[in-house]
């Protein structure tokens, strides 16, 4: 176990969120929120952390006295111009115009971030964090079912417009012919590469956070490292060297860098998901997890990030594998009820396959199921692997932070299909 006689860690911040919003009526919204200040946690037995808010990331460093940066300075990129960023958008408006819905609303969000972090000895690392999100609402005629997608993006680049609204209306067509389940039904279940690892963040990824663990909320505990915990077609990473919007050697908000990015290793335990508080608590060596929504919050074990990673297996294969299942093509809101070892997750858009081919479309359904059940059922993994599209964002003790997942197409046995949402 790690000794901590002394430590310090402080951090300077300044952080601007952007929304930019405008709907089906023409009704439209502009907020800019700003906020800086600093963080100082001290480790004399326990650890002690104070705050305070300062009008600039300049000022909040003079507070902490952090010395003067150098040549690499630490500044935010410019946010948004809201007028030209809703010109861009105007062929977005007039399609969605054009569908035949209730109601719509685009939501364009811009967060830019920049963080001084200092450790003991005075070493110094400076963060900065920014991405954009292009957000889609709709309201469906008839059925009064509303849908929600996204696309992400850096600076500098591109909304995938086209395909958001190709997305859309794959989903909206989905609703209004889907063949409604009856009853809830046992089948395999085939997720999307892509955006379906939010299955797997939600179910194990927050299962090996640290601070879970050691609340005995998880299902797994110290002695299971090096034992398989997963199906032998699982292995799991923290970092994707070809993910832009985060790098192999990122740091987190203590400074540190995830140095064993492998989380499960063909289904076996290698490493949780720590600070270097929790990881001193566990008796490991692993760090470099610590995140937090701002300065005024407190560092936790989070995932930047989680990858299932490809497998052998054509997406023809897996499919061709299946007398009777379900596809999901899209992925909403979940929830994992930990002591209970069960799970249950949104799917906003999918279809039955039948004798291998892709069938009727079934509208809304809940995938659901018992969590340790579920580790084991992954019985075929893809080799498509593919990156999420840049909007997820993981809820965690009131804090909101952006992550990335990504995966091939995944089949797994036997999870309960119901109608409708979560």
């Amino acid at each position: 176990m790690e000794k901590m006689t002394q430590d310090r860690i402080a951090m300077a911040e300044e952080t601007r969120i952007q929304r930019i919003e405008i709907d089906s009526n023409g009704n439209r919204q502009f907020s800019l929120v700003s906020r800086a200040g600093g963080m100082e946690r001290t480790f004399k037995q326990t650890w002690s952390t104070s705050w305070q808010e300062a009008e600039s990331l300049e000022r909040a460093a003079t507070a902490l006295n952090l010395p003067k940066q150098g040549k690499a300075t630490c500044h935010l990129p410019p946010t948004l111009d809201p007028a030209q960023a809703l010109r861009r958008q105007r062929p977005l408006f007039d399609a969605l115009a054009g569908l035949d819905v209730e109601q719509w609303m685009v939501v364009i969000r811009s967060f830019r971030q920049c963080r001084r972090i200092i450790k003991r000895g005075g070493k110094e690392h400076c963060a900065v964090s920014c991405h954009d999100g292009l957000h889609i609402r709709v309201r469906i005629l008839a059925n009064d079912k509303e849908i929600e997608l996204g696309d992400g993006r850096l600076p500098g680049e591109s909304f995938n417009r086209d395909g958001l609204l190709q997305r859309l209306r794959a989903i909206i067509d989905n609703h209004r012919t889907g063949r409604l389940l009856r009853e809830t039904l046992t089948l395999p279940v085939v997720l999307a590469a892509g955006d379906g690892g939010i299955i797997w963040h939600e179910l194990m990824g927050h299962s090996l956070e640290g601070d879970h663990v050691l609340a005995g909320d998880s299902p797994l505990t110290a002695r299971d490292v090096g034992r398989r915990v997963m199906s032998r077609a699982v292995t799991l990473s923290a970092r994707c060297a070809t993910d832009p919007f985060i790098s192999p050697d990122l740091r987190d908000d203590e400074g540190e860098v995830c140095r064993h990015p492998q989380l499960i290793e063909e289904g076996v335990l290698r490493r949780f998901i720590c600070d270097r508080d929790t990881g001193r608590r566990l008796g490991v060596p692993e760090r470099g997890h610590a995140r937090q929504e701002g300065f005024d919050r407190s560092p936790m074990p989070r995932m930047f990030a989680l990858y299932l990673q490809p497998g052998s297996m054509s997406p023809e294969e897996i499919m061709g594998s299946i007398k009777r299942g379900v596809y999901a093509a899209e992925f909403g809101l979940g929830r994992v009820l930990f002591r209970k070892g069960r799970f249950a997750f949104h799917i906003p858009s999918a279809f039955l396959i039948e004798h291998g081919r892709l069938g009727a479309p079934l509208g809304p359904v809940t995938v659901q199921g018992n969590m340790d059940a579920a580790f084991q059922a992954v019985s075929m993994v893809g080799d498509d692997f593919r990156l999420d599209r840049g909007v997820s964002f993981c809820h965690k003790k009131a804090q909101t932070l952006h992550v990335r997942v990504g995966q091939p197409t995944v089949r797994v046995d036997g999870l309960g299909i119901s109608p409708g949402g979560a």
